[in-house]
């Protein structure tokens, strides 16, 4: 076995340790690697501590509370916690290491190529004061700057009603991620509107993400064994999933509310469906989740305004054994004009790199998402801060490559073998989800199915 092997069956155990994330050791799983990384802290950390001497905890302490606490808090996905003076101190040569090379926070999308709601890139004033901080030693004390709140367990205050799964997953202490469809039936006895949605699993270090529909056929609880969830990271092709938009929720999330003037309709006797990217922590566990509800006081006039199109890869998703670079185009004409608000992209563990964007019919390049880095540990849902308008007849372009060599760190083979498309947690996937809404004026029945059988 190589070395490589070795390290990537301790990276969980070294994750916390090694990284601020403690989700993945990336690059840093080679020994050699991890060497020359700490050699280099220490340098920058030497090299700094001059030049930037000076910077305050009470200046870091608001960085940390925006941009880090919502995982590094007790609740959070993170290993550890970052709400005091004291947690950011032990922690301070890996803050340092993280922001300066920008693996935290988390955040895949080039600039430029997309205007996206919470951005989590930090500014050059923000990567300064780090600096700044941390090599001046990290000065400072419990009273030298703010302590972040502890996140309440409901944030929203309690629910008006909290589901749970009929039966908990049951995760292995090791091996594979696990991607599963969980079914949550909704016990209303009449039909809700939804202000807010948050959910809380036992252990949200064991969870990388879920993507939340509303399934109104209840046909999935026909399915044998649904109580222990539905192998697979897409949506069963039994599920009649609902026009409620891409909700995306991760460890990192406080709840999930629909857009301004726009409600989510879950209907009795339909179901939740939570398709679930789950990771295993080194220890089996029993997950349950609590899925809380907040009804919304008054009933939002008319019907959803958006709707999900996927786009997939039209043939076959072939990615031989050890080729570090197998590049997969499509395209899309739209049927009609709409204006994009959010786009997830997907991929799984061997995509390096992830680009999508439309060309109107008069030539104009509209960009939509760019990843040149791409890691399936921090992809999420991405919404616009202003809807992209697309005349009809725009064309939209996607493209991914894919690297299935020993160099990838992401690689979950060793050594490589060829991979297919599929639903598995070997295989790999090469779509663009796009919720869109209808232009002003046009009527949103007919343009919804002209644009979701198009997608098909």
């Amino acid at each position: 076995m190589k070395k490589r092997s070795i390290w990537r069956e301790i990276a969980p155990v070294l994750a916390p340790i090694a990284l601020i994330s403690g989700v993945c050791i990336s690059e840093l799983s080679r020994p050699s690697a991890i060497t020359a990384a700490a050699e280099q802290v220490s340098a920058q950390v030497s090299a700094q501590a001059s030049a930037n001497a000076g910077a305050s905890y009470a200046q870091v302490a608001p960085i940390l509370e925006s941009r880090c606490a919502s995982c590094h808090n007790p609740q959070g996905g993170a290993p550890f916690s970052l709400l005091t003076y004291d947690d950011a101190k032990q922690w301070s040569g890996q803050i340092l290491e993280v922001t300066q090379n920008r693996y935290m926070p988390p955040w895949l999308p080039a600039p430029g190529k997309g205007d996206f709601v919470g951005e989590r890139r930090l500014s050059d004033a923000e990567l300064e004061a780090i600096r700044g901080w941390v090599g001046g030693g990290a000065p400072g004390s419990g009273e030298a700057g703010p302590t972040a709140p502890e996140p309440p367990e409901w944030p929203l205050g309690k629910p008006d009603a909290v589901l749970t799964l009929a039966e908990p997953v049951a995760l292995p202490g090791n091996g594979q991620d696990v991607f599963t469809n969980l079914v949550v039936p909704f016990a209303g006895d009449q039909a809700r509107r939804l202000r807010a949605i948050q959910i809380r699993p036992s252990d949200p270090q064991a969870v990388r993400s879920v993507l939340l529909s509303f399934d109104a056929s209840g046909r999935l609880r026909q399915t044998d064994g649904w109580k222990q969830g539905i192998a697979g990271m897409e949506p069963p092709e039994d599920a009649a999933a609902g026009a409620a938009g891409l909700i995306f929720w991760s460890p990192g999330s406080q709840e999930l509310k629909p857009r301004l003037g726009d409600s989510w309709r879950v209907k009795p006797g339909s179901d939740l469906l939570l398709t679930t990217h789950l990771k295993t922590t080194g220890k089996k566990l029993a997950l349950q989740f609590q899925i809380g509800l907040y009804y919304a006081a008054k009933t939002a006039a008319g019907g959803p305004r958006v709707s999900v199109v996927r786009l997939a890869h039209r043939g076959p998703i072939e990615i031989p054994a050890g080729a570090s670079s197998t590049t997969l185009e499509d395209s899309y004409t739209l049927p009609q004009s709409a204006a994009v608000t959010a786009v997830y992209p997907r991929a799984h563990f061997l995509a390096r790199s992830f680009e999508a964007y439309a060309m109107t019919p008069r030539g104009k390049q509209v960009w939509l998402l760019s990843i040149s880095k791409w890691d399936a540990d921090w992809v999420e849902v991405y919404r616009y801060r202003r809807p992209v308008l697309l005349p009809k007849g725009s064309v939209i372009h996607w493209t991914i490559s894919y690297d299935n060599s020993a160099e990838n760190p992401h690689n979950p083979s060793d050594p490589a073998v060829a991979v297919h498309g599929g639903t598995g947690p070997a295989d790999e996937t090469d779509a663009l989800l796009l919720e869109m809404e209808a232009a002003a004026g046009t009527n949103t029945v007919t343009w919804r199915k002209a644009m979701e059988s198009a997608g098909k």
